[in-house]
């Protein structure tokens, strides 16, 4: 049983199409952890165009996998590029971030081994 991931909009739009959830099962593993880097360093720099550019990015992938409370920091992150914040206000916003994407990465790496 899933406990940091949430695969029912992947298999509502799959349409019986196994490999399409493979696909986004595959994306979010190898993909995801690569661009909270990015998001990471943008955010480290101050370059608000691309944190929110990746942002936006992780976003899409996090509703797939209906990471619903990283959601919510994905926003935060993306208002903070708007109003320019500092660093420090947004520092915790991405650990917790950070942290919900490694449980869920890990959890479907372990109850997907064969894909990844």
């Amino acid at each position: 049983m899933a406990l940091h991931y949430n695969l029912a909009k992947v298999y509502e739009h799959a349409n019986n199409n196994q490999s399409f959830v493979y696909h986004k099962i595959a994306q979010f593993v190898l993909d995801i952890p690569e661009l909270l880097k990015v998001l990471k360093n943008s955010i480290e720099s101050k370059n608000y165009e691309d944190a929110y550019n990746a942002s936006l990015v992780i976003l899409s992938h996090v509703e797939w996998m209906g990471l619903y409370m990283a959601l919510e920091d994905l926003i935060l992150i993306q208002n903070w590029t708007n109003v320019k914040g500092k660093r420090k206000e947004i520092k915790e916003v991405f650990k917790s971030l950070e942290l919900q994407i490694g449980k869920a990465v890990k959890e479907l790496k372990k109850d997907h081994i064969n894909l990844v």
